[in-house]
């Protein structure tokens, strides 16, 4: 089974923001590589319970200069996230976003 992996790039400086949902596999080559391409200055991440998680330690060997965070699933809420969807966003773009974003709180 591949792995689904949720993206959010913010720009804060152009008021920009792309969401994008990939469909992996375990070494999470198209993951890593889309994060390369944007070169981030700060990533999100859950903890894992055990905190083995092939992702985060991928995270953290190829971004090891980059700022993580790691945020509680508490942090993470689907009504506040479509709230801002319909603070945020343009106003012909809602209805898609919130069909794109349902049932995906992460």
């Amino acid at each position: 089974m591949s792995p689904s992996v949720g993206l959010a790039f913010l720009n804060v400086s152009y008021g920009e923001t792309v969401l994008s949902q990939l469909c992996d596999n375990p070494s999470y080559v198209k993951t890593v590589h889309g994060l390369q391409l944007v070169g981030p200055s700060v990533i999100l991440i859950m903890p894992s319970p055990t905190g083995q998680n092939t992702l985060s330690n991928l995270i953290r060997q190829f971004f090891a200069e980059t700022t993580i965070h790691e945020c509680d699933k508490s942090f993470w809420s689907e009504p506040q996230g479509q709230e801002y969807v319909d603070g945020m966003a343009l106003e012909d773009e809602i209805p898609a976003l919130k069909v794109a974003i349902e049932g995906k709180y992460y």
